[in-house]
């Protein structure tokens, strides 16, 4: 026979458990969360108290999370956006076949995709190279053709 901590919303359950409904991550236990919330504020106002506090409230705090969620959103691509910008540089001012050196790095463009650049650094190895590095760091080139 199992037994149940006291406190059943703040303890974790293990998938074996009897009892998953009462797990406050469960979609099931979300949704009669959110109708038992819309039924008390029914009840309240059939009832004559008023309720619009409550709903600026849940309002505010809807808000607040939604605003939460896109700044995380936002501050988390942010070195995905200097990546693919900086690649869209590489890409108007390097081309196959150029011999650069960047850091500790030196050897020909062979590839250059949207977030970083492949060099071929010996006849068997070839690095890759973030191209936000070709806006960070002094850039030695050697192009291809003489006219460049």
């Amino acid at each position: 026979m199992k037994t149940y901590p006291g406190n059943l919303l703040t303890e974790a359950w293990r998938p074996d458990d009897t009892m998953p409904l009462l797990h406050t991550h469960h979609p099931v236990t979300q949704r009669l969360a959110l109708i038992l919330g819309i039924g008390v504020i029914i009840a309240l106002q059939q009832i004559g108290i008023s309720t619009d506090i409550i709903l600026v409230l849940v309002a505010a705090v809807a808000f607040g999370t939604a605003l939460a969620l896109a700044l995380a959103a936002g501050l988390g691509s942010v070195p995905i956006a200097r990546q693919v910008s900086a690649g869209r540089h590489v890409h108007r001012r390097y081309e196959p076949g150029d011999k650069v050196r960047i850091g500790d790095v030196e050897g020909s463009v062979t590839e250059i995709g949207l977030s970083t650049t492949r060099i071929q650094v010996s006849d068997h190895r070839s690095m890759d190279v973030p191209n936000a590095e070709f806006l960070g760091a002094a850039v030695t080139v050697e192009t291809g053709s003489p006219d460049s």
